[in-house]
């Protein structure tokens, strides 16, 4: 992998000034749950795991077909509301 394709990603999670009331303990635990958050929601994890091996043309129509499906259903879901 050359260094042209990595996304860079850099996270910073930081503690509400109310929040620093609490014990270590306690802001420690909330800092990692947002940090869990932002790092899922990075995709990075996602994006690697497809890197692992080739994709067939068939797994790629597949993908498209399953994207469109979600497009399409978040797009009624909206008209809905």
């Amino acid at each position: 992998m050359s260094n042209l394709n990595r996304k860079k990603c850099n996270f910073s999670v930081k503690l509400h000034p109310n929040a620093k009331r609490n014990s270590t303990e306690i802001n420690n635990a909330k800092l990692v749950k947002k940090f869990m958050k932002k790092f899922k929601e990075s995709g990075i994890v996602k994006e690697l795991r497809q890197r692992q091996a080739p994709m067939t043309k068939g797994q790629k129509n597949r993908l498209k077909k399953h994207i469109g499906k979600r497009r399409a259903q978040k797009a009624q879901q909206q008209t809905q509301k």
